[in-house]
């Protein structure tokens, strides 16, 4: 740290002064500019109050409980760990609120301890200087280091690779500067292209373990292209037992809507089906490509889409019941299943049973679903039956 010499106490200019810190320390800070300010990796203390945050920082929120914490701590022992700076005038790129305007050095990282300090009424904390040559290493910096912060979301992640992006870094680089796969980066970018609404629904439950919109799927929700008004239109239709398009999406018709309008209508609408349905990670995911994939053909192939399309779904549910039913497992005997089972627990057991009940619910509302169908249309005469079959004998 800058260090205090006893000499020094009689070299005092104006603008110094001795600060007494929590642990009893004392430092010395000055309230204009000191040379040191302006050198490469140096460090001393300095007031909070004339470091400025950086309104571009990754993390979008801090959390109060985590914050009154943090600010009892630093009341009671101060800031320990540095927090990192630089110097506007070695940073044009670096943009500061108006309010903050006066003041000469940014936040790079530390954002939560200096808003503790501030509310601890601390006149000093521990700062590290850092100039550099150009924004991308000031970018890359300042997200390695905030990255490191356990309460740093993915979401906020996301804003801090696309920053860097923004900045010239490609993703590969963003990727090995972070530690993680280009896919990973990829994901992170895409979940701030989601509209702002589908945000809250990232948060981790009361328990920090479960997720309303699962992180994977919405990064694919988010890095998908805007449909066209008609295909919007024929989603809604497709869904329409299931979501409210005009109480989701606030509009009751999608021709007028521009691009991102569409785009963000899609996301809400698709996020709404998983949320309702309450997929997990893989069916949703699998559940968004579906759509995607259709989008596609109808743009290639619009009229043998529009034309094959139930006869493909007819397929897959009789597929499904096929599956089921020519199982090996429909021919194991009671005695085969007390030998699978013979080692397993009464709640492994509790597992398997209740697997077989959800998958019983879904048939179940199939069923219901096909059953409302088929009681909505007259029979069928004996004499078109019997064209039916002499065209399927034919095919």
């Amino acid at each position: 740290m800058h260090p205090l010499l006893p000499k020094e106490t009689d070299m005092l200019t104006k603008t110094q002064k001795h600060v007494t810190l929590p642990d009893g320390t004392q430092v010395l800070t000055s309230e204009t500019p000191e040379p040191w300010w302006a050198h490469n990796d140096t460090t001393g203390y300095m007031d909070p109050r004339l470091l400025a945050p950086d309104p571009d920082q990754p993390r979008k929120r801090m959390n109060p409980t985590k914050l009154a914490e943090l600010e009892k701590s630093i009341a009671t022992c101060g800031v320990r760990e540095v927090i990192t700076i630089t110097p506007r005038a070695h940073a044009p790129w670096a943009r500061v609120e108006p309010r903050h305007e006066h003041l000469s050095h940014v936040i790079v990282s530390g954002h939560r301890r200096v808003e503790a300090a501030l509310k601890a009424e601390l006149r000093a904390v521990p700062v590290r200087i850092r100039i550099y040559q150009n924004e991308p290493m000031h970018r890359t910096d300042g997200g390695v280091l905030n990255s490191c912060r356990d309460d740093l979301t993915e979401l906020e992640q996301g804003f801090d690779y696309l920053r860097e992006k923004k900045a010239g870094k490609t993703i590969a680089q963003i990727a090995d500067a972070h530690g993680i796969n280009q896919q990973t980066a990829h994901n992170r970018i895409n979940l701030t292209k989601l509209h702002p609404d589908l945000h809250q629904l990232l948060a981790l439950d009361s328990h920090g373990k479960k997720r309303l919109l699962p992180m994977y799927p919405a990064g694919i929700l988010g890095g998908l292209k805007a449909p066209t008004a008609q295909e919007l239109e024929d989603l809604a239709v497709n869904f329409a037992d299931t979501v409210n398009a005009t109480q989701v999406t606030g509009h009751d018709s999608f021709e007028k809507l521009d691009e991102d309008a569409r785009r963000f209508a899609m996301q809400k609408l698709l996020a709404h089906v998983i949320v309702t349905r309450k997929l997990n990670s893989v069916r949703a995911a699998e559940f968004i490509h579906d759509r995607t994939l259709r989008f596609s053909a109808g743009r290639l192939y619009p009229r043998k889409t529009t034309r094959y399309q139930p006869a493909r779904r007819k397929d897959i549910l009789a597929n499904l019941a096929s599956e089921v039913v020519g199982s090996s497992i429909i021919d194991w005997s009671p005695g085969e299943f007390r030998r699978v089972f013979d080692n397993s627990s009464r709640e492994d057991i509790d597992v398997f049973i209740q697997k077989l009940k959800d998958a019983q619910a879904v048939f179940d509302g199939l069923i219901k679903i096909l059953t409302g169908i088929r009681n909505s249309k007259r029979a069928t005469s004996a004499e078109v039956m019997q064209l039916m079959e002499r065209k399927k004998t034919r095919t």
